[in-house]
């Protein structure tokens, strides 16, 4: 897609995006949007994102119009350092002859998740001969804090539900960010109770490989399904740690044709001594009987060694 910006006062388009990993991996995961560097004018040797949705026609610029008014109003509602900060939003035009508006976020300076595994960078204990594998202290304080963000969603009767490798950023300190406005939806309760995403033609698949993913999409194919948002969140917990601990995907897990036996017979990046309880966990988490964010701290605690 190429773009002619509108606002060429305050931005401009980067030179090199094709060259820029991580927007290359954040594209090949987005399916409604395409991604671009951009710099301020104004602001000397500071990025930004700008993110553009991906039409076929007039009509359905109007409703992914509404779609990022809806993501911008929440973002300024639920005020978290977690998203990704909304810099401004103006129109461009493509090369296909359509206006289309873009919104521009903050760069996110950090390290996917998938990153981070492909590259061992989870990896190792101090003072241990661990090296090789998985720091599962380190493991278990970041998916503590992605309970924590999910805490702070459901205050405003939201949930975030895509938590995805490719939507969560670890910067210094293992500070987590989390990308995704669209995964944002409304709540009642314990279920997600939000009637936009079920218009599926007009606000797009919200549809991710694995356990969770199957769950999403058939929400938004049957409207007598329901979503219990602890449940959820809990099973997307555990395709991460399965994830993270094998370098297996998701579509590992939603091929196998018993999960219970896969997780028996993959291999693990911890030590031998804790296998089990690992292995129990991610059990645990994707067949969650959870009623709580509590009960989900408490098995990922569980995971974390004392030595």
């Amino acid at each position: 897609m190429k773009l002619k910006l509108l606002d060429t006062k305050s931005w401009e388009l980067v030179s090199g995006n094709s060259g820029n990993q991580h927007l290359v991996r954040i594209n090949k995961a987005a399916r409604s949007y395409k991604f671009f560097l951009l710099k301020n004018k104004r602001i000397d040797n500071v990025n930004f994102i700008g993110m553009v949705p991906i039409v076929s026609s007039e009509e359905e610029i109007f409703y992914k119009r509404r779609v990022i008014e809806r993501s911008i109003r929440i973002s300024n509602e639920v005020k978290m350092v977690e998203l990704p900060e909304v810099i401004d939003c103006f129109d461009v035009l493509t090369s296909s002859g359509f206006k289309l508006p873009m919104v521009v976020t903050e760069y996110i300076n950090g390290r996917s998740l998938i990153d981070c595994v492909e590259t061992n960078g989870l990896n190792g204990y101090e003072g241990t001969n661990w090296k090789d594998y998985i720091n599962l202290q380190r493991l278990s304080r970041i998916l503590k804090k992605l309970v924590k963000i999910q805490e702070h969603f459901m205050e405003y009767n939201l949930a975030h539900i895509g938590f995805f490798p490719e939507h969560l950023i670890l910067q210094v300190d293992d500070t987590v960010r989390i990308t995704s406005f669209r995964s944002i939806v409304g709540t009642e309760g314990q279920y997600v109770t939000d009637k936009a995403i079920l218009e599926v033609e007009k606000y797009g698949p919200l549809y991710r490989e694995g356990i969770s993913g199957s769950i999403i999409f058939n929400y938004q194919m049957n409207k007598n399904a329901t979503i219990n948002v602890t449940k959820l969140f809990a099973r997307q917990i555990g395709e991460l740690l399965f994830y993270v601990l094998t370098g297996l995907t998701t579509k590992d897990l939603e091929d196998a044709e018993d999960v219970k036996e896969l997780l028996k017979k993959v291999d693990y990046s911890v030590p031998k001594q804790y296998v089990d309880i690992v292995r129990e966990t991610i059990r645990l988490l994707l067949y969650p009987q959870l009623k709580t964010m509590s009960g989900i701290t408490d098995k990922i605690i569980k995971i974390a060694p004392k030595h």
